[in-house]
């Protein structure tokens, strides 16, 4: 199937906001941290940040990378969008910001 890149990850991102909107919001959101920290470093196509995982050889094809940065890029942008997380991606926005900026680089 030839479906675009953007078309295919657009309800793998409503997953990942579903399970990031059932962490409890009466404790620290340790899903939402990690997620969002590993989702910036893929689209900036960094290795993520913690221990080497299996992914990290996969993204050596140039492909696989640009795959993973428009996958990751659209699931940032729905955690964004998300009202019921606003406050906690608040603290992301910088870095988000960056991210965007220098894609255009």
């Amino acid at each position: 199937h030839d479906v675009p890149v953007v078309r295919r990850s657009s309800q793998l991102s409503f997953s990942i906001l579903a399970i990031l909107d059932a962490e409890p919001s009466n404790a620290q959101r340790i899903l939402l941290e990690r997620a969002v920290g590993f989702l910036l470093a893929t689209a900036e196509a960094k290795p993520p940040p913690g221990p080497p995982t299996v992914g990290e050889a996969v993204l050596k094809d140039e492909g696989a990378v640009l795959r993973a940065q428009v996958h990751a890029l659209n699931i940032l942008r729905h955690i964004f969008l998300d009202t019921a997380l606003a406050k906690e991606v608040a603290a992301f926005l910088p870095s988000a910001m960056l991210c965007a900026l220098r894609g255009f680089g």
